[in-house]
């Protein structure tokens, strides 16, 4: 994949040059309500109490492919924007 796209920047409202970067990875909030009612239900000691189900287990394996996000950052306004992620096995940025 190019490292600089031509694509339309709403901040510009017109056609501008983007470079292209990848997403970093950050932590999970500990404070989403996902996460609190994961903690509610799942003692420190890692055992449930009485959740028929829930909390489901994780997936045992890797899936084959990973979903790639990337960011466009317009080369005029500096702005950034993403788009949904797509997947590949592999994503090289090129020149």
């Amino acid at each position: 994949m190019p490292k600089t796209v031509r694509m339309y920047c709403p901040t510009c409202k017109k056609h501008t040059d983007h470079t292209i970067s990848r997403a970093r990875k950050r932590p999970r909030g500990e404070l989403r309500k996902g996460h609190r009612r994961f903690r509610r239900k799942v003692k420190p000691t890692g055992k449930t109490r009485g959740a028929r189900g829930y909390p489901k287990s994780m997936q045992k394996r890797e899936k084959p492919t990973k979903r790639a996000d990337l960011r466009y950052m317009c080369t005029k306004c500096k702005k950034s924007q993403t788009r949904p992620g797509f997947r590949a096995r592999a994503l090289e940025l090129t020149d």
